[in-house]
């Protein structure tokens, strides 16, 4: 590959946004380094919701096949690998949603990480996240927050990734991860108390 002077650069030296353009316009080196840097995001992510490593993998190279067809109509308005995740996250949801063996979807929160974030107060966020109302509850929280607060907290309390690998999924450094997860968690447990107090 060439920079816009003619000067062979390496794909690891390129931008995301220029590595976009270069697979929009069909260049199948940009389309394998986007893949090479987000293949592992996709799969640990699709991992952690489906509990079967040989489905995660189908599923994380479906994602970037479908990201590839459509590549020329990601019009930049978000990074890349957040267009990327949410095609990843449509497509578990419709897998879990279709899967009739598959435990149901509150049983896929991270509790010990939830509770540990103090998301909710209860006796047990064990006891919390054992029925499926209550975690909806908190899914339906998440997304009245601000669409990067809610990125990083469905990555990781919903989909159970660790910070670093929130980071990955969403190609950020772990501190810009940390700052959105701990203004959401804040923002987040106003919301669940409001929730609460109503109920009351």
């Amino acid at each position: 590959m060439t920079d816009e002077a003619g000067n062979r650069v390496q794909p690891a030296e390129l931008a995301e946004e220029a590595l976009v353009k270069r697979a929009q316009a069909g260049d199948d080196g940009a389309m394998h380094e986007l893949h090479r840097r987000y293949y592992d995001g996709i799969f640990t992510l699709a991992s952690r919701w489906l509990r079967d490593e040989t489905r995660a993998r189908d599923l994380a190279q479906e994602v970037f096949a479908d990201a590839f067809l459509n590549v020329r109509r990601f019009k930049g308005r978000s990074k890349f690998s957040t267009w990327l995740f949410k095609l990843a996250r449509s497509r578990l949801v419709k897998q879990v949603q279709q899967a009739e063996h598959e435990q149901a979807m509150g049983t896929r929160v991270d509790a010990e990480a939830a509770g540990a974030a103090g998301l909710l107060t209860a006796k047990s966020a064990e006891e919390v996240f054992s029925e499926r109302q209550a975690y909806l509850d908190v899914v339906a929280a998440i997304q009245k927050l601000e669409p990067d607060q809610a990125q990083a907290l469905t990555l990781r309390f919903v989909a159970g990734l660790s910070l670093a690998e929130t980071a990955q999924v969403l190609g950020l450094s772990e501190a810009a991860v940390g700052m959105r997860v701990m203004r959401g968690r804040e923002r987040l447990k106003g919301l669940l108390g409001r929730r609460q107090d109503g109920k009351s």
